[in-house]
């Protein structure tokens, strides 16, 4: 299974964006389009090995990232959205850069750091409450090795420790519009986050 970061958003650098429906960026608005190696790899393997579905998270930065590789790709697929695939929520901290958290929420900032595996920014989700939402979504939609799912680096981290059951790939570094790679088969069923 292809998962697909989205496009670069309109939020500021180091915004934590969470589930705040943010737009893309400008630049991904109209054409002329911009073009980088990430861009063109996620789009010749879109042509090589066109998606069976393609799933996408419902907020409208995924949406019109899936709208957009499709359009570039020539392909024609119906866009299933699923809520489920939302990003992170991060609560309070939404629209805060980590600066302006560490600031207005010294003493949670310092205990998330800390427990970041296990506790949740005030009025945000755990990680063990998005793996839930994540398995539920696995359930209900029935990925397979041949679909596409335009999600979000934080849900994508998450799916790469689901696959290999190791927390260190919570710490990879998730690029726009880039591909990672998941085999659905090898998602474990015990929980990760418990």
């Amino acid at each position: 299974m292809r998962l697909l970061r989205h496009l670069p958003t309109a939020g500021r650098p180091g915004e934590f964006n969470g589930s705040r429906d943010v737009d893309i960026h400008e630049s991904w608005r109209q054409p002329p389009f911009p073009r980088d190696a990430a861009m063109n790899a996620t789009l010749n393997s879109l042509l090589l090995d066109p998606p069976n579905r393609v799933f996408s998270s419902s907020l409208k930065r995924a949406q019109k990232s899936a709208a957009h590789v499709l359009r570039e790709s020539n392909l024609k697929r119906e866009i299933l959205i699923e809520p489920l695939f939302s990003e992170m929520n991060f609560g309070e901290w939404e629209g805060l850069t980590w600066c302006e958290i560490s600031e207005s929420f010294p003493l949670e900032s310092a205990h998330w750091l800390e427990n970041w595996l296990k506790s949740a920014p005030p009025g945000g989700e755990t990680l063990a409450q998005v793996e839930i939402r994540i398995k539920k979504a696995l359930s209900r939609c029935a990925p397979t090795n041949k679909d596409l799912i335009v999600c979000h680096g934080g849900i994508i981290k998450i799916f790469l420790a689901l696959e290999s059951g190791n927390l260190e790939m919570l710490k990879t570094q998730i690029d726009h519009h880039s591909i990672y790679h998941v085999d659905i088969d090898k998602i474990k069923t015990e929980t990760l986050f418990f």
